[in-house]
């Protein structure tokens, strides 16, 4: 009897594996700090580096369009209000490439917007890019793979919309793509896992959807996925972290939702996650940080929120051979610490070379090449090194680097090692 159990559970085990969607309860959420602005909805978010941006959004049931903009660390677990974007407007597509975030189309009542604008954290600035190419729109969807960006879908003038376009930020133009697999959408959710972008769930005009759709820009083609798990959904957020992605919250149309889902795309499956445990919410917003995803605003009609959560999945293990993070002492929660290889390549997983640990009162930072000569210097553990000097792609190999900070009990503390940049 014993081989018999042995293989049942085995053959149960293997057919979990085979379905579309397991249902065991994994995670753990943590509240943060509430969203530095006032409650809101429809408002949008992207993270550059170890920081969380969020802005414009709706912020009160008689509609009223904002175009604030806030940094959150998660380090310190503030928020810091910073240069307001152009141009008010809620429901707009945001996303990052490299060191830089990007934030377009929404509406302002009365107006579908088309400009498209780049923001650069270390001189808190916008730069208004090349207008979207396509409609004016909001409700639609953004992501961006490697160093492009992708916006397409929406709600404009004519709704629902299908058209997809790609943005290169090196030359500042838009080119259109295949039209999105699942047809014209409306409040779809999207993100990107490696050289593939995913899309899913949203309204198709006339009612809530669930297919899941993935992109593959190197054939411009989309092919059809696992459904999302749960009940049919719009308004929902969506992010990804390491290999695997996420969904979540939402409403299909007459209740709020506050579940979670994980996808992992070599399965193929849906795993359902530890809830949210607060409101249910729609068109809140999501990004993710190193290895943990956030969730904040939204709204539970008619009531607006402003909390902030801060989820980590128990699934997730991002480690690889060739990148680790030294722990710190078991005396010194504060010690610094570098990773031993970064991968400055686009992706926006590992491009920067940041030092951990703190919070610091001071930090100095430099990075030199074989010869001796400084390639990088940073005051503001924020700011990391992309692998470049004199806006020039340094070459794989090793680099030494100098560190030296001042923690919160002004303890003075130097360190000195090298990394491995990856290309």
């Amino acid at each position: 009897m014993k081989p018999l159990r042995t293989t049942a559970a085995s053959f149960i085990l293997l057919l979990q594996l085979c379905l579309p969607f397991q249902t065991k309860a994994q995670g753990t959420w943590t509240q943060k700090a509430n969203f530095g602005g006032i409650p809101r909805q429809g408002a949008t978010g992207f993270s550059i580096g170890t920081k969380g941006y969020v802005g414009t959004g709706n912020d009160s049931v008689s509609n009223w369009v904002q175009d604030d903009f806030w940094e959150y660390d998660p380090i310190s677990d503030v928020w810091t209000q910073k240069a307001n974007i152009i141009g008010s407007r809620f429901l707009a597509v945001s996303f990052s490439i490299g060191t830089k975030g990007y934030l377009g189309t929404g509406y302002d009542f009365g107006s579908f917007h088309t400009d498209f604008w780049e923001y650069d954290p270390i001189a808190n600035t916008w730069t208004q890019k090349a207008n979207f190419a396509g409609a004016g729109r909001y409700q639609a969807v953004g992501f961006s793979i490697g160093k492009k960006g992708y916006v397409g879908t929406g709600a404009g003038i004519s709704s629902p919309l299908s058209d997809f376009w790609e943005y290169d930020p090196v030359s500042n133009s838009w080119t259109k793509k295949a039209n999105y697999g699942g047809g014209g959408r409306q409040m779809p959710v999207g993100f990107s896992i490696g050289t593939k972008g995913y899309v899913g769930t949203g309204n198709d005009g006339s009612f809530p959807t669930k297919d899941f759709w993935e992109y593959d820009p190197n054939t411009d083609v989309w092919t059809q996925k696992a459904n999302v798990g749960g009940p049919t959904r719009e308004g929902a957020i969506g992010f990804a972290i390491c290999t695997n992605g996420y969904i979540g919250t939402g409403s299909t149309g007459s209740s709020g939702l506050n579940d979670l889902w994980e996808y992992y795309p070599g399965s193929n499956t849906w795993l359902k996650l530890a809830s949210l445990p607060a409101s249910p919410r729609a068109n809140a917003i999501g990004f993710s940080i190193d290895t943990c995803g956030y969730i904040g605003t939204g709204c539970l009609n008619p009531t607006l929120l402003g909390d902030f959560w801060q989820f980590i999945s128990d699934t997730i293990n991002c480690t690889k051979a060739t990148v680790t993070v030294p722990p710190p002492t078991e005396n010194k929660k504060n010690d610094p610490a570098i990773p031993t290889a970064f991968t400055p390549n686009g992706d926006s997983k590992n491009d920067l070379l940041l030092v951990r640990g703190g919070p610091f009162n001071e930090i100095d930072f430099r990075v030199f090449n074989q010869w001796g000569q400084e390639v990088f210097h940073s005051n503001d553990q924020s700011v990391g090194w992309n692998g470049t000097f004199k806006n020039t792609a340094q070459p794989a190999g090793v680099f030494v680097w100098t560190l030296t900070v001042i923690t919160l009990d002004n303890e003075k503390i130097k360190k000195s090692g090298d990394v491995t940049l990856l290309r």
